[in-house]
């Protein structure tokens, strides 16, 4: 998949950062929702769920994205799963070299 430009990757998530090595990022309800249901059509596969989760995201915490789907990886995908279900925000945090992901309910 191609590199999202910065305008692209503000559409499909916020980001919070306390560092520049310590990000968390929200993927919006609606992106959460489209990756699933991506998955759910063409399968629940770790290249899928990384590229569709994770691309947008800049290089570095891309990649700790990218290794933290593949080697935890039905923990992950079980997160964004349930996230979705919530209607929720599929949360990475991402303190590099290491990201795990969240589920965060959408309140309000």
């Amino acid at each position: 998949m191609q590199a999202a430009t910065t305008a692209d990757a503000g559409r499909y998530f916020n980001k919070v950062c306390q560092s520049r090595i310590n990000c968390m990022f929200y993927l919006s309800p609606g992106a959460t929702q489209s990756v699933t249901a991506y998955l759910d059509q063409y399968g629940w596969t770790v290249d899928a769920a990384s590229d569709l989760a994770c691309f947008r995201l800049p290089l570095a915490f891309g990649i700790a994205c990218g290794v933290a789907i593949a080697v935890p990886y039905r923990r992950a995908l079980s997160h964004l799963q349930t996230t979705s279900d919530m209607g929720g925000c599929f949360t990475i945090h991402a303190k590099l070299p290491i990201a795990k992901f969240v589920r965060q309910r959408v309140t309000g």
